[in-house]
């Protein structure tokens, strides 16, 4: 069942992590960037980030286990928080 989990999330990112074009990311517009974190049921944490397009999310990068749970964590934590 595990194994089952860890190949289906290596699918799914597979699948939803295209190349993304080389551009200048901090020049001239506002840029919305989305964070969907799961970890329900037990299964293995997943952090998935999207970029907001026009009329859709391009998937940018994502992270699993620890690496995901820490990444949460720090962008969840309140200023001053430890």
């Amino acid at each position: 069942m595990q194994q089952d989990m860890q190949s289906g999330i290596h699918l799914l990112l597979k699948h939803y992590l295209k190349p993304h074009r080389k551009e200048n990311f901090m020049k001239g517009k506002a840029d919305t960037i989305l964070v969907s974190f799961d970890h329900a049921h037990g299964d293995i944490p997943v952090l998935i980030v999207g970029r907001k397009g026009k009329g859709e999310i391009d998937i940018i990068n994502a992270f699993k286990g620890d690496e995901a749970t820490e990444l949460y964590r720090k962008l969840t934590m309140k200023k001053g928080e430890v």
